[in-house]
């Protein structure tokens, strides 16, 4: 693993997966909604980008993706992000029947 100069910004991605035990849902219900989030790159030095992905699963498709930080939120599945200090993004995954899914730190 490389060590990073001091001036190397953290970027903090929290999140849990959502999935559940394997059980079927009753005829007709949609299967839990299923988040995952992750980021190419965990640690970044100041100023340089990293992009931010979500995925979903189950529910009800269409997903809407909402992305929030102290002064900053995306609509974006995958939005590109250049913090200039350690910073927790938090993402809310919401399906078409409105059941929503966030992964707080």
């Amino acid at each position: 693993m490389k060590s990073l100069p001091l001036s190397s910004v953290a970027l903090l991605l929290s999140f849990f997966n959502a999935s559940c035990p394997v059980l079927e849902p009753p005829i007709g219900q949609p299967v839990p909604l299923s988040v995952r989030a992750s980021a190419d790159d965990l640690t970044i030095a100041h100023g340089q980008p990293t992009i931010l992905r979500a995925s979903a699963s189950g529910g009800t498709a269409p997903y809407t993706y909402a992305w929030s930080a102290r002064n900053w939120t995306s609509a974006d599945e995958e939005p590109t992000v250049t913090p200039s200090e350690t910073t927790t993004y938090i993402l809310t995954v919401t399906d078409s029947r409105g059941d929503a899914e966030t992964r707080t730190p």
